[in-house]
């Protein structure tokens, strides 16, 4: 599957997931940012589709958490700080 194709899959359950758990849409839309740059970075390899699912809501839930504990630590979270390439990785 294609990294396009997977984005397309889950694209509503990260951001069902996401919008759950903050209280801005902006920052929802940080959150699924984050997680699909994650990834195309680590191109993760799943065992079944119900471990996909899992990974994508475990990695939601841990970037909100990531995200809260910067703010509170008033440091600057990682993905606002990341420069983009400008390439795209291509799917496998």
């Amino acid at each position: 599957m294609t990294n396009t194709e997977v984005i397309q899959r889950y694209s509503e359950l990260v951001m069902t997931v996401a919008a759950a758990k903050v209280s801005v849409a902006s920052d929802a839309e940080d959150v699924y940012q984050e997680l699909f740059c994650r990834y195309i970075d680590k191109q993760p390899k799943f065992r079944s589709e119900d471990h996909a699912r899992a990974w994508f809501i475990k990695v939601t839930v841990n970037v909100v958490r990531n995200m809260y504990a910067a703010m509170n630590s008033k440091s600057e979270p990682t993905w606002r700080t990341r420069r983009w390439s400008g390439s795209v990785p291509r799917g496998r």
